[in-house]
């Protein structure tokens, strides 16, 4: 935990997800921006993933952390 967050864990954490396009011009699909701690404290440790008008799109999830 010391080398990804320096074991600060109120530090922001952007998660952006790209829909991958074989031409290169990805395309952003969701993000959201969180903490080592908001993750932590979450029972199912899963996260609303939102486009860049806010609706959202998807969740992230984390088996382990």
């Amino acid at each position: 935990m010391s080398e990804f967050c320096n074991n600060n864990k109120l530090l922001p954490i952007r998660l952006t997800v790209y829909n991958y396009r074989n031409n290169g011009t990805h395309k952003m699909y969701g993000q959201v921006m969180t903490t080592t701690r908001d993750i932590e404290m979450r029972q199912d440790r899963t996260l609303e993933l939102r486009n860049a008008k806010g609706k959202v799109v998807g969740k992230v999830s984390f088996n382990q952390f």
